[in-house]
């Protein structure tokens, strides 16, 4: 954990003085899911999404509970859309 807080400060608060506060979720578990009726399972509310290309070129992340995001789908063709992944 210090080294994320290391990586915090000098990657992004020490150039940001202006800055008051960040905010930081830190996931603690992973779970790949690559059939798409399992992504029926997912609650939206709860969990987020994280999409990345297989060369791990091109990736996003949705949090739980976005307004407007109402199942799975929706985030994963918002991330798709908005980080022009295929």
């Amino acid at each position: 954990m210090e080294q994320v807080i290391d990586m915090l400060y000098h990657g992004l608060i020490e150039s940001h003085t202006t800055t008051d506060h960040i905010v930081v979720d830190i996931i603690d578990t992973l779970t790949t899911i690559t059939s798409p009726d399992l992504l029926t399972h997912i609650d939206i509310q709860t969990q987020g999404i994280a999409v990345a290309t297989i060369d791990h070129s091109k990736s996003g992340v949705m949090l739980p509970a976005t307004m407007g995001v109402h199942n799975a789908f929706d985030a994963l063709s918002l991330l798709k859309q908005k980080h022009n992944i295929e």
